[in-house]
């Protein structure tokens, strides 16, 4: 899959962020300034205006930058990160599926199948290994490709359905019983250090299938895509097999550590309806209300609805969420019965023995990115907790987030309509931050230009055109100043998402306007959106190798003011956007 554009949305949509935890920047900043001048990047053409459109807080997209450089170089690195390593091996294509299954006695059967490749071909493909839960497949296998020992990985390519989207259907395929079979994790071989390759496939069964019943495997391989670094779904294949593997066995399933509960329990208006728990995933269904959306504090950009499901182990271990399973079914968007979202959640399995989980509903996301090994984060509150025993699936409510110091919401007086801080004068800051542009190196790399803006982003409720401007302040003296312009002014116009979008461009900056068209970021008020970009001088010099400007040529002031009356509206738009966080979220960025 391509995933230029697509791994910063999802990113965005993922980690929307207010500020990166001291302890965690640090640690990122240690690591990056050991890392080269000049890294690559996805997609990477100059970030500008359009970028800036959609961008989060300040910030929250340098932890982006950083956090796509450190994947870039030590892709390890970045999926051993607590919170987002799940993510990174996700979209390195590394994400270990039932990593716990082993832990159960007598689970993982032996399996001694050659594949049969076309005639001529010298590779090996065995399945050496297999375990099914009645509901998923999942089969270990190993590799020798003679003379292609260059490679780190070889992995199944796709057949795209939609060239434009790059979304398409795993070439390599499996049927069981004669039907197809979907696939849950592609099938994806590391070298071991032998010579050889070897990794593991994952389908969803096309029936559920009972204890003890027996099934019969076809699984055909016709090509593979070898890679020499992890960045491979961003570049072409570095060598291509085309064995055309084929392979028939017998397997047999294997329910006897399942267990399921469909007591429905209820805390704080949030229902779990099932737990099913089997060695390769944690299945539960939930029913909670709809208590808005974090993009209602006109903070963030993040739609994504409140009230966010994390389960871990009693020791505090996070059981990831297998976000890519056939039976991850959580519509956010889809709003049922009087304001509540349905669905089912699914987390990988737990360890042999765990006992019990946690289960709580948090109230935003964003908050669970960043912790300090297992450690919780400060500031944290949860809409509902329940226990779950892992033995037999029962769930019931629980208090163990008082132990942890957090702080529980009462979903009958939760109140979504104020979540965002009052607007100064008309007007709410959303976003305020200096940024870098880039030049492409090549289509895979690129690499800072030394051309700063200032960027700042506006909301209003006011759609009506008003002359305005952004003064730009050092040390008492006006540096330099934006105007805004009415449409009919705008000299620029560029390509951005399949259609075109036009602005005002000239020697001082960037300035664009139009209303939010999506309700959802705005907590379904009707708004504006501002965007101003400044530029700095072409002197602006750089603070080292992070990129970032020397403190000393920053602009230390921002105001806007209405140029025609001689109005102010916001005295200091940095510290109003201060101000906003800690009337919102009961603290400063840092």
């Amino acid at each position: 899959m391509k995933e230029d554009e697509f791994t910063l949305q999802e990113l965005r949509e993922e980690l929307e962020l207010r500020a990166v935890p001291e302890k965690v920047e640090e640690k990122l900043k240690a690591l990056y300034a050991e890392l080269p001048d000049e890294l690559p990047v996805r997609g990477g053409g100059a970030r500008s205006l359009l970028k800036v459109l959609g961008t989060v807080t300040g910030t929250a997209a340098a932890a982006f930058l950083l956090l796509f450089g450190l994947n870039t170089v030590n892709p390890a690195l970045a999926e051993s990160l607590p919170g987002l390593g799940n993510l990174f091996r996700n979209l390195n294509g590394t994400k270990v599926t039932g990593g716990n299954i082993p832990t159960y006695d007598d689970a993982v059967k032996p399996l001694d199948v050659a594949a049969e490749p076309k005639a001529g071909e010298q590779e090996k493909l065995n399945f050496t290994e297999y375990y099914s839960d009645g509901t998923y497949l999942y089969l270990s296998l190993k590799l020798e490709a003679p003379g292609e020992e260059k490679e780190i990985a070889w992995y199944s390519p796709e057949w795209y359905t939609d060239e434009k989207t790059r979304m398409g259907i795993d070439l390599s395929q499996v049927t069981v019983n004669g039907k197809q079979a979907e696939t849950y994790k592609k099938l994806f071989l590391e070298k071991n250090g032998e010579g050889a390759y070897e990794g593991t496939w994952a389908v969803r069964l096309p029936e559920r299938a009972e204890n003890g019943e027996s099934l019969t495997v076809q699984a055909s391989v016709p090509e593979l895509y070898g890679t020499k670094t992890a960045r491979y779904l961003d570049n072409p294949p570095d060598a291509v097999l085309k064995p055309e593997f084929k392979a028939s066995f017998t397997v047999t399933a294997d329910t006897s550590h399942n267990r399921i509960s469909e007591a429905e329990t209820e805390d704080n208006g949030v229902k779990v309806q099932k737990v099913e728990c089997t060695p390769a995933n944690i299945r539960i269904g939930l029913d909670i209300p709809f208590w808005g959306r974090e993009s209602d504090t006109l903070l963030n950009t993040n739609a994504i609805a409140l009230g966010y499901p994390v389960l871990t182990l009693e020791d505090g271990t996070r059981l990831s969420h297998s976000f890519e399973s056939p039976d991850f079914d959580w519509d956010y968007d889809n709003l049922k019965n009087g304001g509540r979202i349905q669905g089912i959640w699914v987390y990988e399995g737990a360890p042999e023995d765990s006992g019990t989980a946690i289960l709580r509903i948090y109230e935003k996301q964003s908050d669970l990115l960043f912790s300090v090994g297992d450690a919780e984060l400060d500031h944290r509150f949860v809409f509902a907790e329940f226990t779950i025993d892992l033995n037999t699936g029962h769930a019931e409510p629980s208090k163990r987030y008082l132990e942890l110091g957090m702080e529980k919401l009462d979903t009958g007086s939760y109140d979504r309509t104020a979540r965002h801080a009052p607007f100064t004068n008309g007007y709410f800051v959303h976003c305020c931050e200096v940024e870098e542009g880039v030049e492409p190196i090549d289509e895979y790399t690129a690499k800072g230009n030394g051309v700063f803006t200032q960027n700042v982003i506006l909301y209003t409720e006011n759609p009506e055109y008003r002359a305005l401007e952004l003064r730009c302040y050092r040390d008492g003296e006006l540096i330099t100043s934006l105007r805004s312009c009415p449409e009919e002014e705008y000299n620029q116009t560029d390509e951005y998402l399949g259609g075109s979008i036009s602005y005002y461009k000239g020697e001082e900056g960037e300035f664009y306007c139009s209303p939010i068209r999506d309700p959802e970021l705005t907590a379904g008020i009707d708004m504006t959106v501002l965007s101003f970009h400044v530029n700095y001088a072409p002197d602006t010099r750089k603070d080292g190798e992070w990129g970032s400007i020397l403190p000393e040529d920053r602009f230390d002031k921002l105001t806007l003011a209405d140029p025609e009356t001689g109005e102010i509206l916001i005295e200091d738009v940095w510290e109003t956007l201060q101000q906003e966080n800690l009337e919102t979220y009961g603290e400063r960025f840092s």
